[in-house]
């Protein structure tokens, strides 16, 4: 445990706090009103047992173009080079066009659980596929056994969920192919302070590059890529990029499902039963894209158990460019309940006044008293 005696009290910056071995704290009622400001050289990770928690806001300030708007631009520089790529046509077209989303690439994680699926697995579509069938079956008795109702089911739920296997197949191969691209001058240090010639601080990373490890000679055994690491070698925990939304039972669109099922209840005999089984594959579809894009937080966590297990004894936390967004926020829940006991002081990054509010929402639900914006003069 750090002496408690050389933490800074809050709005003393510069000043040390001799405060007998108790940290003085900011109440809730404070934070509501105001957050305090604490710099750079103020946080002494050389000091206190430090995570450092990285969002996108980290590759950013270092003038990194890694928005997904700028995803979004290299896939159309793409584009413009291969025409020819009719993976990457059939990933932009369903993204433009099947999400229900303005503009499905300035949040993709957000975007991807607005998925269509009632223009995907529409109505239409399906009562001509089990009207095809059905007349086919007509001409051949062989096409009514359980065997082949199965088989042409399974074909035709293929042509009935196109976009959903586009977004599962093609998106997280783009994405590593752009992660990898990216690019940063070695001259961009501007929290050099925080990590002069490395330190053995706790890195959380939401990001997949590695600029920590480059830019300022930290250890890759000191970092976790929670979502992972566009370098990683076959069979790393962090091989596979996460991208993805947070699944809300709550707020599931089953609109296209109700139609279906309405659909199935008018028809008879062995036709239904060809609709029953096609409904079924589409079902079964539809879950396998909630499957894969939404994240399965404890799934996650548990591959990188060993990195939690070891925040026992964090003393502070320094959260830099992450937005405290919802779909995150499951991770810093667990944080919070491990570091809880120990940790005397959370720092964020912060550049406008909806960050701040998040701060304090933050703070509020997790009943965190000691709570500071941290000030970095270029931003």
């Amino acid at each position: 445990m750090c002496d408690l005696g050389r933490w800074f009290k809050p709005g003393q910056k510069g000043k040390v706090s001799q405060l007998d071995g108790k940290e003085e704290k900011t109440s809730i009622d404070d934070i509501k009103e105001n957050l305090k400001e604490i710099s750079l050289d103020e946080i002494h990770p050389d000091q206190y047992k430090t995570l450092f928690i990285l969002g996108n806001g980290f590759d950013i300030m270092h003038h990194v173009k890694s928005k997904y708007t700028d995803f979004y631009s290299f896939l159309l520089g793409i584009r413009e080079k291969h025409p020819m790529d009719h993976d990457l046509e059939e990933l932009l077209f369903i993204m433009d066009h099947y999400i229900k989303a303005a503009d499905p690439w300035s949040n993709v994680e957000e975007a991807l659980a607005k998925f269509d699926f009632e223009r995907e697995m529409n109505i239409f579509d399906f009562e001509a596929k089990v009207y095809e069938w059905y007349r086919h079956a007509q001409e051949s008795e062989d096409l009514r056994e359980e065997s082949q109702i199965e088989k042409y089911a399974a074909c035709y739920s293929l042509l009935l969920s196109e976009g959903t296997r586009a977004i599962i197949t093609y998106l997280e191969r783009y994405l590593r192919i752009w992660a990898k691209s990216l690019t940063i001058d070695p001259k961009e240090k501007t929290l050099m302070i925080l990590f002069p010639n490395g330190n053995s601080s706790k890195i959380l990373c939401f990001n997949y590059t590695d600029f920590i490890e480059s830019q300022y000679h930290i250890g890759h055994d000191q970092v976790c890529y929670i979502h992972g690491w566009c370098n990683a070698s076959k069979g790393d925990p962090s091989e596979k990029l996460i991208i993805g939304f947070k699944f809300d039972e709550d707020h599931k669109d089953d609109a296209w499902l109700k139609a279906l099922q309405n659909s199935v209840e008018d028809m008879e005999g062995c036709k239904k039963k060809f609709a029953d089984t096609l409904m079924r594959f589409l079902i079964d579809r539809a879950n396998n894209y909630v499957r894969s894009m939404s994240k399965n937080y404890e799934e996650i966590m548990n591959n990188h158990s060993e990195f939690f297990n070891s925040l026992e004894g964090i003393e502070q936390i320094v959260v830099i460019g992450h937005s405290l967004n919802d779909i995150d926020m499951e991770y810093f829940d667990r944080i919070n309940s491990i570091t809880k006991t120990t940790c005397k002081r959370w720092a964020f990054t912060c550049h406008s006044e909806s960050g701040k509010k998040r701060i304090k929402k933050f703070a509020q639900d997790h009943k965190i008293y000691n709570c500071y914006v941290l000030k970095i003069d270029n931003q």
